[in-house]
């Protein structure tokens, strides 16, 4: 399609940065671009707040290509570009001309005054970690539904982030506790993304 503007990398990732703090006030988010000859891609990361697949919805509109594993081809994606900074998937021709999978493919603007833009930034990749305190808010639960002594381990650290590990030698009923843990951490999420909207 012509008239679309095409956006540097780096414009991209100013974007980006700035559409997360507004969405998300209060949630500290690294946004780091990575560049090489071939592609660049940014990688989003933040402790607690919002859930993995909350910013990838956020996050995908700025992507301006993606990839057909059949037919190992990239290939481009527009995206409409909202007054308030935020974007959206605009459409792509796809890869059916090349004998591959992805149909063409239009969406309408979502909102008044958008224009139709080109990314320069292949990837985004958003990964959540979880704070000390969140952890220790999960394992009170557990212990309070009467989690044996020494079932869980935590990992990690304040850089990367922590987690729960269930030690299978601990206690016969590892498989029951570590499916617990699941659902525990679950329900902490959906309460932690209630505070953090």
């Amino acid at each position: 399609m012509s008239n679309v503007e095409t956006l540097t990398s780096k414009e991209t990732t100013a974007m980006l940065r700035k559409a997360l703090k507004a969405i998300y006030p209060g949630v500290k988010f690294s946004v780091r671009s990575d560049r090489s000859s071939m592609s660049s891609s940014v990688r989003i990361s933040w402790e607690d707040g919002p859930t993995t697949k909350e910013v990838e919805e956020v996050a995908n509109g700025y992507e301006g290509s993606s990839f057909d594993g059949m037919i190992d081809m990239r290939y481009n994606r527009d995206s409409w570009l909202a007054p308030d900074g935020r974007a959206y998937f605009a459409g792509t021709k796809g890869t059916a001309g090349s004998m591959g999978v992805v149909p063409p493919c239009e969406e309408p603007a979502p909102v008044k005054g958008c224009r139709r833009v080109r990314f320069c930034l292949d990837s985004v990749f958003c990964s959540r970690k979880y704070s000390r305190a969140a952890i220790d808010a999960v394992l009170s639960t557990l212990k309070g539904k009467g989690a044996p002594e020494g079932i869980y381990t935590v990992r990690g650290d304040d850089d990367w982030g922590y987690s729960i590990d269930t030690n299978a030698s601990a206690h016969a009923d590892w498989l029951y506790w570590r499916q617990e843990a699941y659902k525990v951490m679950q329900a902490y999420h959906a309460e932690d993304d209630k505070k953090a909207a």
